[in-house]
Parts: structure tokens; C-alpha cells; sequence
């Protein structure tokens, strides 16, 4: 009987147990893709797809850029945008963009950087800057975090 009953638990273990499947690879990224730093860590703002940060002080400031899903073999020039739908801001007026509208991440390394220069300026309105991630042939740009807003004053 004990016989039996140990047959039983090992046919049993065998069963249940040999017939998983393998999870690694499956919740991979494969496909590379950038986000801004700031869109990951901060929620949306009301009624908006992005997030707004907290006020810009003058002169440069860089806003990270993560790339995902993989490293490049060799230095990549990315692009980014002003959308202008959603922005009020005026380049020349209330900010520059030093490197124009590109960013280049490094071979070999996951991060890059957008720097905007903020302008002086006297305004009693708010003005929000609102910087999108373009991307390109070899990278594409995360749908969920490629757009944030910056209060300027």
C-alpha cells in the first residue's frame, strides 16, 4: 500500500511539474523604444497625456531620456519635437533649444538628454513648453511616455 501511494505522489509531482512554461522570454522587450524619465516617474495632468513639471529655472536644463528594450552598438542621433497644439510657449521668447530639436545617446548606453534653455521673460500667464519624442527608423518612441510639459514661469 505504502508502495502504491508513493507511486501515486511521484507520478503526481512528475505531472504538475514538468509542464511549465518558460516565462523569461516572454515579458521581454525586444524592440527598442525611448521614453522621458520624467513621463515614467510622474502622473498625467488632468486632461492631459503628459505630465507638467514643476517650473524651470533660467538657463539650461536637461530632461533624461531612457532607451529601452535593448543597447546600440554605436551612437544614435534621435529627434523630439515642440508640439505646438499643446504648447503656448514661443521659442526665441521664452526658451532656446541649444542642440535644435536632436539628442544623441551614446553607443552602449541607455540613457540621453534634451536640454532647453529658458529665456527671460515677463508673463503673467502660464506658459507651457511641451516636448515630444520623435524617434526613427531603428528606434521608436514609447506611446504611453514620449510627451512632457514644462511650466516655464
Amino acid at each position: 500500500m505504502k508502495r502504491h501511494i508513493l507511486l501515486v505522489l511521484v507520478g503526481l509531482m512528475t505531472l504538475t511539474t514538468s509542464c511549465f512554461e518558460n516565462y523569461e522570454e516572454r515579458y521581454l522587450f525586444t524592440d527598442l523604444r525611448i521614453e522621458f524619465q520624467e513621463a515614467v516617474v510622474r502622473n498625467n495632468a488632468p486632461g492631459r497625456d503628459y505630465p507638467l513639471l514643476p517650473t524651470q529655472a533660467l538657463g539650461d536644463a536637461g530632461y533624461q531620456v531612457n532607451l529601452f528594450g535593448g543597447q546600440l552598438d554605436s551612437p544614435v542621433n534621435l529627434q523630439f519635437r515642440v508640439a505646438q497644439e499643446a504648447s503656448n510657449a514661443v521659442e526665441g521668447t521664452h526658451y532656446t533649444l541649444p542642440n535644435d530639436d536632436y539628442f544623441e545617446i551614446e553607443a552602449n548606453s541607455s540613457f540621453g538628454e534634451v536640454v532647453v534653455e529658458r529665456l527671460e521673460f515677463e508673463e503673467d500667464d502660464q506658459i507651457v513648453l511641451v516636448l515630444e519624442l520623435v524617434g526613427n527608423e531603428q528606434v521608436e518612441a514609447s506611446n504611453n511616455h514620449k510627451r512632457i510639459g514644462v511650466v516655464l514661469n
